[in-house]
């Protein structure tokens, strides 16, 4: 989930290593850095894992 303060602004979900889903795009979204957002994702987001596929 992503927060703006207090309040949770989304909800994004990995579907694979280089795409995401989230409620505002119609579409899963490539990454184009897919290892910096791995990097966000140590930095910000406490005990995530990625799923092994």
């Amino acid at each position: 989930m992503l927060h703006a303060g207090d309040d949770i602004v989304g909800t994004v979900s990995v579907v694979t290593p280089g795409y995401v889903r989230g409620p505002w795009w119609d579409t899963d979204v490539i990454l184009r850095h897919p290892d910096r957002f791995e990097r966000w994702l140590d930095a910000h987001v406490p005990r995530w894992r990625a799923s092994p596929w």
